[in-house]
């Protein structure tokens, strides 16, 4: 496995509460992987510690998470830095009162860029890349505010690629979305994973619809993970099989 992301004995604590406890995981390069479990599971917990935004006080990490060579939690790691290879959507798509255009530009903006013509091209490709283009090229500049639900989803998505980050942390991406925009979703992350390695915390019918792996969170724990098809078919701790099978969760 060409793992992007190696976690080793990973622990969490706010205060004197444990949220996460000794996760190991590898995540493979170029695939999507599910996290699952259910609520207070510490699924969101999880994905936030991959790019460092679970940083306040009173918040204390353990153990060690590699992004191909670098210790994300090591000293003198660039925050800012590894937020742009890893980026973070959230479960409610909150675009900024600004312009569409000024949306997916602000990344690039803050990371020094300021030609139009470049922003430009950078704007284009994110939204190609998340099927918004042909949609959007004639509303630039109208306020992403006037977006429906669907689709600043998929803007919010725009921005994160904008900045060409390498790995894509999505927080329940379609909890909020009717039918039709979860497909839409669904289907960019199919074509995402060519160049991005997905991770996203969702429910079971979407982990077995899109996930080429799964990894199971309970009570803060790391139950178990492997290829989504082999762990659904055949789950090898029981408090997976009882999730899966609906009698808890």
């Amino acid at each position: 496995m060409n793992a992007k992301i190696k976690v080793r004995d990973f622990s969490l604590t706010y205060g004197e509460k444990p949220i996460l406890r000794r996760i190991n995981l590898d995540v493979p390069a170029g695939e999507i992987t599910a996290l699952i479990g259910p609520s207070g599971a510490g699924k969101s917990s999880f994905l936030r510690a991959l790019n460092r935004t679970n940083d306040w006080e009173g918040v204390r990490e353990d153990g060690t998470v590699l992004l191909d060579d670098l210790d994300i939690y090591g000293p003198g790691t660039d925050v800012v830095q590894l937020r742009k290879r890893v980026g973070m959507v959230f479960q409610t798509p909150i675009p900024f009162p600004m312009s569409i255009f000024d949306n997916v530009a602000f990344g690039p903006r803050i990371h020094g860029l300021r030609r139009r013509g470049e922003l430009m091209e950078i704007v284009e490709r994110s939204l190609k890349q998340t099927a918004l283009w042909d949609e959007l090229q004639d509303r630039l500049e109208q306020s992403a505010l006037s977006l429906s639900v669907g689709q600043r989803q998929r803007l919010c998505i725009a921005r994160v690629l904008a900045v060409k980050s390498e790995v894509l942390l999505l927080d329940e991406p379609c909890a909020d979305l009717d039918a039709a925009s979860t497909m839409k979703i669904e289907d960019l992350l199919h074509q995402l994973k060519a160049n991005y390695t997905i991770i996203l915390a969702t429910n079971l019918q979407q982990a077995g619809r899109i996930a080429d792996r799964t990894a199971f969170f309970w009570e803060g724990e790391l139950v178990e993970e492997g290829p989504t098809k082999s762990l659904f078919q055949k789950p090898g701790d029981p408090r997976t099989e009882a999730y899966l099978t609906g009698r808890f969760g």
